[in-house]
């Protein structure tokens, strides 16, 4: 996935798209997107209402994994008082990808990082890789996505011919090589999973079924304690 990005002066973000006829252009402003006044009290709350308004909103698509990653950005950059150290400058974006969508690939998860990181620098913020790939893992939440940080981990530590082993609480990444003679083989079955279409729930269902199992593990088998 390519970006290019030009800074602005004020806190707008126009987010255009090479493939223009399915990305139409989109724009929004950061300090109108987020409560004014007071800081988000708790992210995953404030993502769930926000989410249940739009929910049937089409004027607002693709730039929703933008504002994802801005948006989060500035919640961390907010005091109590809900004034921004600093505030978010915005920016013009032309955003250009090639990973098939709604094929499981993580196109989504793969334009928040890249977002990400064109914040970072135009602010010149510093943020520690793990916290990096944690939090944005959060900052997908306001799509609706209840997921994870593994597909964030695996973009910002892909390296050609290594297998990465990621660890999660607290995120560890270690790294191997592919042995020779071994490939990976990726195949398009051609199925799709528009989280527009219902797939978003069907996701979020699948990482419930596992925090309610890791709930009934703990029930069955509690920790000895020596």
């Amino acid at each position: 996935m390519w970006l290019v990005v030009e800074p602005r002066q004020d806190d707008l973000v126009l987010a255009k798209n090479v493939e223009s006829d399915d990305f139409p252009d989109e724009q929004f402003s950061i300090s109108q997107c987020l409560p004014a006044g007071e800081k988000i009290e708790n992210w995953d709350t404030w993502c769930h209402d926000e989410f249940e308004k739009r929910r049937y909103d089409p004027s607002v698509s693709w730039s929703n994994y933008i504002r994802a990653a801005v948006l989060y950005l500035q919640h961390l950059n907010t005091k109590d008082d809900g004034s921004f150290a600093p505030a978010i400058k915005g920016m013009n974006i032309m955003v250009y990808g090639n990973i098939p969508r709604a094929a499981g690939l993580s196109s989504s998860s793969a334009l928040v990082m890249i977002a990400v990181e064109a914040v970072i620098r135009l602010n010149s913020l510093s943020i520690k890789p793990a916290d990096f790939i944690e939090q944005w893992g959060f900052a997908e939440w306001y799509v609706g996505t209840r997921g994870g940080c593994s597909d964030h981990a695996a973009i910002i530590y892909c390296r050609p011919h290594t297998i990465l082993h990621i660890r999660a609480f607290p995120l560890s990444v270690e790294e191997a090589s592919l042995p020779d003679g071994y490939c990976f083989v990726l195949a398009n079955s051609n199925i799709t999973a528009k989280k527009q279409a219902g797939g978003r729930d069907i996701f979020n269902s699948g990482v419930s079924a596992y925090v309610f199992g890791l709930m009934l593990i703990r029930k069955k088998l509690p920790p000895v304690r020596r």
